[in-house]
């Protein structure tokens, strides 16, 4: 399989390469990567919001706010809309992440710079060769 990293640094390489394979294309799978990046970002975010808020609920009741308070409350129910939006983030950004995976499996690997170019086997040239080929005077079982 290929490295999505490859394939976002290199998008013209990697499709030059493709394109020796046949025809491929890059841009649906360099947008769900765009896409998931971001949703990515996002959610690092509203963590950080998240860890943010946690740590500040015990700092005010350290401080000597009421934990019943309003304060408090407002800060709770921030870290529950918080919570909720992480909630929605993530079954998108598994569906992102499986549609990505199910592209990148149906690309070929890249050719050798070294391959042969050609439309089919006839104009592919064979370079080498080896070991010999069965030939038997016995009928021969197959494997199962």
């Amino acid at each position: 399989m290929l490295d999505l990293k490859q394939i976002r640094e290199n998008p013209e390489q990697v499709q030059a390469a493709l394109g020796k394979r046949g025809e491929y294309d890059l841009q649906p799978l360099l947008e769900l990567d765009r896409q998931q990046r971001e949703l990515e970002t996002v959610r690092s975010q509203l963590q950080a919001k998240s860890n943010e808020i946690g740590k500040q609920v015990p700092q005010q009741i350290k401080q000597g706010a009421d934990p019943k308070g309003p304060e408090i409350a407002a800060l709770k129910e921030e870290g529950n809309q918080v919570k909720t939006q992480l909630k929605e983030l993530e079954p998108r950004e598994r569906e992102l992440k499986e549609q990505i995976h199910g592209i990148l499996l149906t690309l070929p690997n890249l050719p050798s710079d070294t391959t042969p170019v050609g439309k089919d086997e006839d104009e592919n040239v064979e370079r080498r060769r080896w070991g010999e080929e069965y030939l038997s005077q016995h009928e021969v079982l197959p494997h199962w």
